[in-house]
């Protein structure tokens, strides 16, 4: 992977993590370890989970649209 494209799948990751609460809020909401949930800071978050967070917390990705 591209080290840009992985810096922003980085920070695009973390800003969703923090705003649904952190990484022991996600890993509740997805039932996953916390370890994963780090992981994903560092690599970005799976196409299935953020697609799901988009569906679930739309007001995350669509702010203007409240």
């Amino acid at each position: 992977m591209d080290p840009v494209m992985e810096s922003i799948e980085s920070i695009e990751a973390i800003r969703v993590i923090d705003l649904l609460g952190g990484t022991t809020s996600v890993s509740k909401i997805c039932s996953i370890s916390l370890a994963s949930v780090s992981a994903w800071k560092k690599r970005g978050i799976p196409k299935g989970w953020y697609e799901f967070f988009k569906c679930q917390f739309p007001h995350l990705f669509n702010p203007q649209e409240e």
